[in-house]
């Protein structure tokens, strides 16, 4: 039987490079996404985090409270402009 995660589990999981699914939020141990929107990526073994709250660029409560859990983790939190620009790939394929 396969484990159940809670959101609180899964940037813990992105962090350590594995994958895990709690609802609309899940990472496949490199990105971590929001509603299918990719919020952050590993780059270099580093963890990099799109700045998706209110602060930079708002998409909804739930994203940016996925992103303040993912901030805990995150090597470099980055301006969502910046981030798109630098990491292309915005939605999951």
């Amino acid at each position: 039987m396969a484990k159940r995660f809670t959101t609180r589990d899964i940037p813990h999981l992105w962090a350590s490079g594995r994958t895990g699914r709690a609802s609309n939020l899940w990472t496949d141990g490199i990105d971590l996404y929001s509603y299918g929107m990719r919020i952050g990526t590993t780059v270099n073994d580093r963890k990099v985090l799109g700045n998706y709250t209110a602060s930079a660029r708002y998409i909804s409560h739930t994203t940016s409270k996925h992103v303040g859990m993912g901030a805990w983790y995150a090597d470099d939190v980055l301006h969502p402009t910046f981030f798109e620009m630098t990491f292309e790939k915005k939605f999951r394929p």
